[in-house]
């Protein structure tokens, strides 16, 4: 990558003077020299530096886990009055527990890994009536590091708004994910559906 160059004007002496540039990181590990040339009246001067770039963590979801009502049927009567203390992704459910599964498919630690949900008007992160303080982190949970390999489960609780609908014709709804970890951010989008979630993730360096 070669970058614009910077003009910094006169530098009276024994001045020192720190430049940020921003750099394009290669795909895959390795060491990898950047040259840094500095021109000015009379002269010119480079220097060469060695990058180490490491092995980089890769963070997945794996599934992504909620109750789902029943079929209304008298054959699953049982299954229709334990909503009443299990309560399930529906109009108007409160505290439904929705469990994301992330593994780290990659070949170093991942550390403080960071997961926020953001919501739209029909799902909201429960606050508690008790608590409403809780409203500042009901939407974020720190995991800390995750090893090579390992996997964890991430429990949010949500709210349903009673006004949306269950109509064939909706397929569900939407859940923004944000999977973050030093210089790593993955971007997901979840369907939630009473039939099966899907997710859509994505990574970039930030």
């Amino acid at each position: 990558m070669v970058s614009n160059p910077l003009i910094l004007g006169a530098i009276p002496p024994g001045q020192p003077v720190q430049l940020t540039v921003p750099i394009s990181l290669p795909d895959l590990p390795g060491n990898y020299t950047v040259n840094v040339t500095i021109v000015y009246n009379g002269g010119e001067s480079m220097r060469s530096y060695l990058l180490d770039i490491r092995p980089k963590a890769n963070l997945a979801v794996v599934s992504v886990n909620y109750p789902q009502p029943p079929n209304p049927s008298l054959s699953n009567l049982g299954a229709l009055l334990s909503t009443i203390t299990s309560p399930t992704l529906s109009p108007g459910a409160s505290k439904v527990p929705i469990t994301i599964t992330i593994i780290n498919e990659g070949p170093v630690e991942a550390k403080n890994v960071m997961v926020t949900i953001s919501t739209g008007q029909v799902i909201q992160p429960h606050v508690s009536s008790s608590n409403p303080l809780s409203a500042l982190t009901a939407s974020q949970a720190f995991i800390g590091d995750l090893r090579p390999g390992q996997e964890i489960n991430v429990t949010f609780l949500v709210d349903v708004d009673n006004r949306t609908s269950l109509a064939p014709s909706c397929r569900g709804w939407f859940l923004s994910l944000v999977v973050a970890f030093p210089y790593e951010c993955c971007i997901g989008l979840l369907l939630l559906s009473w039939k099966s979630p899907r997710m859509f993730l994505s990574c970039s360096i930030v």
